[in-house]
């Protein structure tokens, strides 16, 4: 049977009452197109969404920390599309960017959705007023990213080891090293402030740690690597704690 959605958008997302706003706001905007598969990947010690009716796919991967990677990598497994978006939830989806992937056949194997991203402050988040003439930074290696299936894979999916510019950096690495990447121009997105935990000291110590050993390998070791990740990555208890029954 021929699959209904022609495209998934994956988002991670963590409780807050600012980031529940901001949540059905970028859904809302996905929801303009039916056949959109929109998956919500809630992370956290419980579910705060299960009992939502948010109109998407959703999972709860339980954990204190706040692993995007990880979290992007649990929702592509449950996807059903062979034409896969990724963004944290503080990104504001650009429909026209999704619109002409899906309705044009392109040969990227991985597109970046943005030449600048545009951050508002959280009184501008609260109250959602923006526009595209906003001042923006250069950014093409966070924000909105497009991978085929197929791509997607090849490239190892996300690092589960890595956060922040180090997740981003070794992703855009790996996507210059083994894909037909694009990029486009002249693209404003909008990047909502929201409630995330930082990553704690020893976290951020072992991601650099991490990121400077894998892009100082030669690409042989590259690749024999992210062959290891993708049997070991999208684990959705990875960080759930066993509890030793008392005798």
């Amino acid at each position: 049977m021929e699959n209904y959605y022609s495209c998934s958008y994956i988002m991670t997302y963590i409780h807050s009452k600012r980031n529940l706003n901001i949540l059905k706001h970028n859904i809302n905007q996905l929801l303009v197109d039916p056949k959109i598969e929109i998956i919500v990947v809630e992370a956290g010690k419980n579910s705060m969404l299960k009992d939502m009716d948010l109109k998407c796919k959703y999972v709860f991967a339980q954990t204190d920390t706040f692993n995007v990677g990880w979290l992007f990598n649990i929702g592509a497994r449950i996807a059903t599309t062979n034409k896969l978006f990724f963004a944290e939830s503080s990104i504001f989806p650009k429909m026209e960017f999704i619109t002409n992937i899906v309705r044009k056949p392109t040969e990227h194997e991985c597109i970046y959705g943005q030449s600048d991203i545009i951050e508002l402050d959280a009184q501008a988040t609260d109250s959602k007023k923006y526009n595209y003439d906003m001042p923006s930074k250069q950014d093409t290696l966070s924000g909105l990213h497009y991978y085929t299936y197929e791509g997607f894979y090849k490239v190892g999916t996300w690092d589960e080891n890595l956060y922040g510019k180090d997740l981003y950096s070794f992703q855009d690495k790996k996507n210059v090293l083994l894909l037909k990447l694009g990029k486009v121009d002249n693209t404003k997105i909008i990047k909502f402030t929201l409630d995330v935990p930082s990553v704690d000291e020893e976290q951020q110590e072992a991601s650099t740690k991490h990121y400077d050993k894998v892009t100082s390998v030669d690409q042989d070791k590259i690749m024999s690597y992210i062959r290891s990740q993708v049997k070991k990555s999208s684990n959705i208890h990875k960080y759930e704690k066993v509890e030793i029954m008392k005798p």
